[in-house]
């Protein structure tokens, strides 16, 4: 089983092809991952594939990690098994070549003398004359036209980027309201939209977009002093001494707000792939679990409180695609307590989040956050 599973978490790096769906193929790579990030041995090997998914000795070390995970575990066993043994969709059977003197319009539809055929449909116009036979042609056209361009829009489904976009703007007040009768309820654990993943992936690899998706003074709440100006590093080198693993750049800048001296710092980290940043999250979730509130934001989220440390303050962390981004909120006023200042917190988050978003779909982040 491990040894079929392997190739599909490759796959789904790659984007090879399978004799599985893409659907499958990711569905059989989130579950490995999921699985193997809680063991030191399954997250070294990811960490190890992520970056090279054709080299046979990373392949193998995954390998034998996912045959322990599975002898461990007869849950997870069943469950892989299920996705694998999962029949393939059936082939398409060829279009038969169109007779001599046909007019195709697309598969399976033809015009042969006074008869239109659309697949198994045939329209006979030896009555109406030419007038009725080009009408005919007209309207056959017409419904090519439709499935092919307009049927998504006539049925009230937009998938493209920008209108993903725009939906999630007008179920989202990037003011810092919650204005979404949609949303999934609030958790300490704070699981992502399970279409995210598959539905945007936002790689941020230019230091310039990277540092557009930072907040300026122009994006904070009005009022707030800049204490540290937004830069990017690149990982490589000392510049980023913390970064974690196929991190690409390290994005930070720090903010205060006069009337309370609380702080916030905003930080971006872009990886080279969707799984280098699902397993530097899983890791980060694991040394800070979830202990306060936060509604599910992006593909994965939780938020926790930093106590022990010489102020109070409260943390979330996100996952856009292949970015994870943190907002830590420093509350220095004593009158203030986490709960009060998780409200802020999800509201700061939830900017920054939709600043990454709309980075990854290729415009100019926008998002503003007002307290």
């Amino acid at each position: 089983m491990a040894s079929a599973a392997v190739p599909l978490v490759v796959a789904a790096i790659t984007g090879a092809e399978t004799r599985y769906g893409t659907g499958t193929v990711q569905v059989v790579a989130d579950l490995v991952r999921e699985r193997l990030a809680v063991s030191e041995q399954g997250h070294a090997a990811l960490t190890e594939l992520d970056p090279a998914p054709d080299d046979p000795v990373a392949a193998e070390r995954l390998r034998s990690a996912l045959r322990d995970a599975l002898d461990a575990d007869p849950a997870f066993a069943q469950r892989l098994n299920a996705l694998l043994e999962a029949p393939s969709p059936p082939p398409v059977p060829p279009v038969p070549p169109a007779p001599a003197g046909s007019v195709v319009i697309g598969n399976s539809n033809r015009l042969r003398g006074s008869n239109i055929s659309l697949g198994p449909l045939t329209i006979s116009t030896t009555r109406g004359g030419p007038g009725v036979l080009w009408a005919l042609i007209a309207a056959a056209l017409g419904i090519v036209t439709l499935a092919v361009y307009g049927g998504i829009q006539v049925i009230g489904v937009d998938d493209t980027p920008g209108s993903r976009t725009s939906d999630a703007a007008s179920r989202q007040n990037t003011t810092g309201a919650q204005g979404d009768a949609d949303a999934p309820s609030s958790s300490a654990g704070g699981a992502g939209n399970p279409l995210t993943d598959a539905r945007r992936r936002p790689v941020l690899k230019d230091q310039a977009v990277v540092m557009s998706v930072l907040p300026g003074l122009d994006a904070v709440p009005g009022g707030w002093t800049q204490e540290s100006a937004p830069k990017v590093l690149k990982a490589s080198g000392s510049q980023c001494p913390s970064a974690p693993p196929d991190v690409l750049f390290c994005g930070a800048a720090e903010y205060e707000d006069p009337s309370t001296n609380n702080g916030v710092s905003f930080e971006v980290y872009p990886f080279s792939s969707v799984g280098a940043a699902k397993s530097a999250y899983q890791t980060a979730k694991q040394d800070h679990p979830p202990s306060i509130a936060l509604p599910a934001l992006g593909d994965e989220s939780h938020a926790y409180d930093r106590q022990g440390s010489s102020s109070k303050g409260v943390r979330s962390m996100v996952r856009i695609g292949s970015v994870v981004v943190g907002v830590t909120y420093l509350i220095e006023a004593v009158d203030w307590t986490e709960a009060y200042g998780a409200d802020h917190l999800e509201i700061l988050t939830r900017m920054l989040t939709e600043r990454t978003q709309q980075a990854g779909n290729g415009q100019q982040p926008s998002a503003r956050a007002t307290l």
